[in-house]
């Protein structure tokens, strides 16, 4: 294993989970630490990824607005693409992309639908809180996870929102390696 590969292995599985810890210990700072766990995963993955052959995108079921009558969670392409949401802008990189996209419940069936895609790039967007456990649950071998933070004008978990050129940038970013 390379050193970078060593550095990214240590960062995942020892200096990730000492900050949840802390941030447990001291929950004034527990968003902090977990947003600078998020910034670092990132920088590895810039650093150490190389371009995807396959790339899968995972979302939180809390991105659909809560009064839309087609649940998106057992398939995305139930979405009627209002524009009341985000969906139906991150449903047009699906084939922009040639993506895989699911929406997820919690973090078990994101990890299953994570190990049953078979991609080595996950672009998971979610709240902090979720991105930092699901970077540690999937350890430092592949695929290798590119968070990015939801935004929350709602409050957590309802009706939350996501810049969907940010998605773009990462995808573009990614597959132009």
């Amino acid at each position: 294993m390379s050193a970078m590969g060593l550095k990214r292995k240590f960062y995942i599985k020892f200096l990730f989970p000492l900050l949840v810890f802390a941030g447990r210990i001291f929950p004034r700072f527990r968003t902090k630490l977990e947003a600078k766990i998020i910034s670092l995963n990132n920088r590895l993955v810039l650093r150490d990824a190389p371009k995807p052959r396959s790339l899968f995108l995972l979302l939180p079921h809390c991105l659909q607005l809560d009064t839309c009558p087609h649940k998106i969670t057992s398939n995305i392409l139930n979405c009627r693409q209002c524009g009341s949401c985000d969906i139906a802008s991150v449903l047009s990189l699906e084939q922009e992309y040639g993506i895989i996209i699911k929406v997820a419940t919690g973090g078990r069936l994101a990890k299953k639908w994570v190990a049953e895609s078979g991609s080595d790039m996950v672009v998971a967007v979610a709240c902090e809180r979720e991105l930092t456990e699901g970077i540690i649950a999937l350890g430092s071998g592949a695929p290798y996870v590119w968070a990015i933070e939801n935004c929350r004008p709602s409050g957590p978990c309802f009706n939350t929102r996501v810049d969907v050129s940010r998605i773009k940038k990462a995808l573009g970013d990614f597959f132009q390696r």
